[in-house]
């Protein structure tokens, strides 16, 4: 039903398709929307991996990303968890890099030696 896409020139070009609807990076396909009402037509969005500065600014913590996966990994991930899978709710996946200083300084864990993070 739509997609993300990062290319500004890209961007442009789809705001002035009548067939798309642009909101920042998002962009929805009209046809595909209306191809909904079919039934046994999945919904299906692609968003890539995007940086999470808010995350990033967490001072034990570089290089955060933040992605959607899949609609089967989605329902992997639930059955795994034991949530229910349905269409009203998702999933998104957080991955980050812990600084060299974060394990030494908790007070639950080893020095960083141990836990293979010394610079």
């Amino acid at each position: 039903m739509g997609e993300d896409i990062s290319d500004p020139l890209e961007l442009a070009r789809l705001e002035k398709c009548k067939d798309c609807c642009v909101m920042g990076n998002i962009v929805f396909y009209n046809d595909r929307f209306k191809a909904l009402k079919s039934p046994g037509l999945g919904l299906e969005m692609l968003i890539q991996a995007k940086p999470f500065p808010e995350v990033e600014n967490i001072s034990c913590v570089s290089e955060a990303m933040v992605a959607l996966p899949s609609r089967l990994s989605d329902s992997y991930i639930k059955s795994r968890m034991g949530i229910e899978s349905n269409n009203s709710m998702g999933t998104f996946l957080l991955g980050l890099d812990l600084k060299p200083d974060f394990c030494a300084n908790m007070d639950y864990c080893e020095p960083a030696e141990v836990c293979n993070l010394s610079p």
